[in-house]
């Protein structure tokens, strides 16, 4: 009973050893895909925002990366930066990293290298957008005292 046992705990064992229908190599082979699929992490959509004080103010330079939401705005993207102050209104920029611009300045939006005029704080965004904060310099009449 004892030499049954014995040899069909050995056969056992053989069988499992070479008994496989595939090589070690195989085996790893067929696990790939599967442990890659498990790594790959699901893109979130992103917007960029970008500050670039020029020649102006140097030192405000900076660049976030926003997570992108149906139906956001220019003016979304800005707020939720936490360094950019919009007017009350929700119509301008007041201020950026708390620097605020003289009279012959403003703050000037591109969307996509594309400078936008008309309600710039309102205009939506797609996916993957890049929004750049600058300083721009405006005409000042000097007989009037009115910026143009």
């Amino acid at each position: 009973m004892k030499l049954t046992k014995l040899i069909f705990g050995a056969g056992t064992a053989l069988l499992l050893i070479t008994g496989s229908a595939c090589s070690p190599k195989e085996a790893l082979q067929t696990e790939a895909p599967r442990m890659e699929s498990e790594l790959k992490t699901e893109k979130v959509p992103t917007t960029t925002l970008e500050i670039n004080g020029g020649k102006i103010v140097p030192n405000l330079t900076n660049t976030i990366i926003a997570d992108f939401k149906e139906g956001i705005k220019v003016r979304d993207i800005l707020e939720g930066s936490g360094i950019v102050k919009v007017s009350e209104d929700g119509e301008s920029i007041v201020s950026v990293n708390d620097v605020a611009l003289d009279p012959t300045m403003e703050w000037g939006i591109k969307v996509n290298d594309k400078e936008v005029s008309a309600e710039p704080l309102n205009h939506m965004l797609n996916e993957n957008d890049r929004v750049e904060i600058f300083v721009k310099t405006t005409e000042v009449d000097p007989s009037s005292n009115l910026i143009k």
